[in-house]
């Protein structure tokens, strides 16, 4: 059975535990289409738990967000990086070179400067630029998560083109 053919029969399901809502074929023609570049395991848990979860039909926007929760790699809080961070800072030194298994904590390390970091007198100011460094690494790779495959493909042609004015269009 094709994977369209089973996203069909999870919209049936959803319908079923909804009997309320009118699912009609273009609304199944559209979840189809919005929902299938996802992997059909991971899309059937999370209709299972919208449906387990939800009082009203899923929306395809809350079906990708869940897909998306089930599947992304954690992320700790900002704190936590910045005690990642330290701890690094204490191990390695100024002079080494520092290891993250988190690349976003890396990245928000290399925006500020790894021997900024060491030498610096303003911890406190430094995590709270770190937070916010990080936080934003984390909301980008969420948004990015989010986008539809032809969006996402979009996005990789603006960033390999130049624009001349700066405008996209």
């Amino acid at each position: 059975m094709s994977n369209e053919a089973e996203i069909a029969k999870l919209v049936g399901a959803m319908s079923a535990s909804f009997p309320n809502t009118n699912v009609t074929d273009a609304t199944v023609e559209v979840y189809i289409s919005m929902l299938k570049d996802i992997p059909l395991d991971v899309l059937a848990t999370s209709v299972e738990q919208c449906m387990a979860e939800s009082e009203f039909f899923p929306t395809i926007a809350k079906l990708r967000n869940r897909a998306l929760a089930l599947v992304a790699p954690p992320r700790r809080d900002p704190m936590d990086a910045w005690g990642v961070v330290i701890k690094e800072i204490q191990r390695v030194g100024f002079y080494r070179s520092p290891h993250f298994e988190d690349p976003l904590i890396a990245r928000a390390v290399d925006c500020m400067g790894w021997q900024y970091l060491c030498t610096s007198e303003n911890i406190v100011a430094d995590r709270a630029h770190f937070a916010k460094v990080y936080e934003q690494f984390v909301e980008r790779e969420s948004q990015d998560a989010k986008l539809l495959p032809q969006a996402r493909r979009l996005r990789e042609m603006a960033n390999v083109r130049e624009i001349g004015d700066g405008r996209a269009f």
